[in-house]
């Protein structure tokens, strides 16, 4: 079974706030797939802390603000409630859930990118991965700007969240072939220093191989 979309959900508080509950997408099941990034947007060093173990994060990227974002994963068991992150000066933070990754262990295919791109332009940038199967990649970008993010023409927006002058938003492309992905860029309409992009690969489900099997009765 292919990677496939289950949805997307996204919170905004309009204070700085030292928790933030994140509100689950919608339909999900045990197996499937969270993804999760935060903005901390206080201007200072910001922590960002998961709701517990099971979540894993990708690593955190700071803005020349500084504002930070952290992407967490976690797979699908009993779920119940509210995601609640801790830390310094929360904001937003948007999450998705994918089905039909791979059912045990890290269901990444490479190493997540988590390299900052603070040019004064017109690019959100999230630099790009060099696969080794079939992947479904997974953009998470924030900005803090009065230009909102558009995202690359390649992908699906699967959940964004938005107040003030600040915008989280996690876009998707199912199946991309092995290989170097090269950078994937969103984009302004104006240049903003004050933004990052990290990307995951969810590894695509290895096709069953074998010949049929036939059983002849005799009558």
């Amino acid at each position: 079974m292919a990677i496939s979309f289950v949805n997307g959900n996204q919170v905004y508080s309009a204070s700085y706030v030292a928790s933030l509950a994140v509100p689950p997408p919608a339909s999900i099941a045990d197996g499937d797939i969270l993804v999760c990034t935060v903005l901390a947007a206080g201007g200072t060093l910001a922590s960002i802390n998961a709701p517990d173990a099971n979540w894993t994060s990708i690593g955190g990227q700071w803005t020349t603000s500084p504002r930070h974002i952290e992407t967490f994963w976690k797979r699908c068991s009993s779920e119940s409630g509210d995601y609640t992150f801790t830390g310094t000066d929360l904001r937003l933070a948007a999450i998705v859930a994918f089905r039909g990754c791979k059912a045990s262990g890290d269901p990444q295919n490479v190493a997540a990118s988590n390299t900052a791109y603070n040019t004064s332009d017109t690019i959100i940038r999230a630099a790009g991965l060099t696969l080794t199967a079939a992947s479904t990649l997974v953009w998470c970008g924030a900005r803090y700007a009065s230009y909102g993010i558009t995202k690359n023409a390649d992908f699906s927006l699967g959940a964004q969240a938005a107040g003030g002058s600040f915008e989280v938003e996690i876009d998707y492309r199912y199946n991309v072939a092995s290989g170097g992905t090269g950078n994937i860029d969103g984009s302004f309409t104006n240049a903003v220093t004050n933004k990052a992009a990290q990307m995951l690969a969810l590894e695509e489900p290895a096709a069953a191989t074998g010949k049929p099997y036939y059983y002849l009765a005799q009558l």
